[in-house]
């Protein structure tokens, strides 16, 4: 009887939790030396990406893209702009049509929208700054989206959270390698 009730705590914790799995395995146990089906119920707990002892996080809505890796958010005290870690803006002086074309896609696809937000709290070992930051809109991570849509560049100079990076790599790859995006041919 004690047992049920542990179970059925943990059961109700993990359900609870925003990050819990659960999967079922079939086995055999065997009692009294006969072989009898079994269904085990394995339950695990995932750690959250952005934790809240390396990132602070806040929400708002997107108000505006003033540059190709860069969104305007109103939080609740301030309109602030946000730096996308991983992506880079393309320099009008470089490419002016490109960089309009992307500024254009960003704003239909995340104006008005509710986005959360993930600072490093140690920004400055990173050579970051405070309006550096991660975002998610509608459950999917804004950096991600932009990258496998071809509607962004990575960058390959930060180090901060490299396996995020290495993620992102591959997915501006596929979309080159995929013609999605701003790497359609132009023919």
């Amino acid at each position: 009887m004690l047992r049920k009730l542990a179970t059925a705590i943990l059961y109700f914790l993990f359900l609870q939790s925003p990050f819990a799995e659960e999967t079922q395995v079939e086995g055999v146990v065997f009692v009294g030396g006969e072989a009898r089906s079994a269904l085990y119920t394995v339950k695990s707990q995932t750690k959250s990406l952005f934790s809240r002892d390396k990132f602070s996080a806040r929400t708002g809505n997107v108000v505006g893209v003033p540059a190709a890796n860069v969104l305007r958010v109103q939080t609740p005290n301030r309109t602030e702009e946000l730096v996308l870690i991983g992506l880079i803006d393309v320099s009008p002086t470089m490419n002016p049509n490109l960089r309009k074309s992307l500024i254009s896609s960003m704003t239909k696809k995340f104006l008005n929208q509710r986005v959360q937000i993930y600072s490093p709290k140690d920004f400055k070992n990173h050579g970051l700054f405070p309006g550096h930051g991660f975002a998610i809109i509608n459950d999917r991570l804004v950096q991600a989206e932009l990258l496998e849509q071809g509607l962004g560049i990575t960058s390959h100079s930060r180090d901060y959270e490299p396996e995020l990076l290495r993620e992102f790599q591959k997915l501006m790859l596929d979309a080159t390698e995929n013609h999605r995006g701003i790497w359609k041919d132009k023919g």
